[in-house]
């Protein structure tokens, strides 16, 4: 036995398939639909350009300004991280060469401690070189 609310909803769809079938072959309809979808476009515009002016009226950033200020933070850590990469490769090379100064000063100094150098004078400021050079921390 079929229910009379089904039966009813079928016909009710029926009909409006048929009047939307009607309506989106209708020239004229399409046409309205056009101009109306126009005019909310041009009224978005208006409202959009009506909100950017109220808010740089009263000294508020719009969104093309906080997209500028995102792109430009986004520029400086770029840069800080180039920054950053090249300070720790000076970090490495500064270290190699305390090593190296440290090195040499170990040489100096015992190459005058075999040559019967035994003062201070006469070394010269070669002992005043670190004999062990500080190690660099990474974190």
């Amino acid at each position: 036995m079929v229910d009379f609310s089904d039966m009813l909803f079928k016909q009710w769809e029926k009909g409006f398939s048929t009047f939307m079938d009607q309506l989106v072959r209708n020239q004229a309809f399409l046409t309205q639909m056009g101009k109306l979808m126009e005019g909310s476009n041009l009224f978005r515009m208006v409202v959009d350009r009506s909100i950017i002016k109220a808010l740089e009226s009263i000294q508020l950033p719009t969104r093309k300004d906080m997209e500028d200020a995102l792109a430009a933070i986004r520029r400086i850590e770029v840069e800080q991280q180039k920054l950053a990469t090249r300070l720790d490769l000076l970090q490495d090379s500064l270290t190699a060469m305390t090593e190296a100064m440290a090195t040499l000063g170990r040489v100096a100094v015992d190459t005058a401690e075999a040559s019967g150098c035994r003062n201070q004078k006469d070394m010269g400021d070669a002992e005043a070189a670190p004999s062990k050079p500080k190690k660099k921390k990474k974190g």
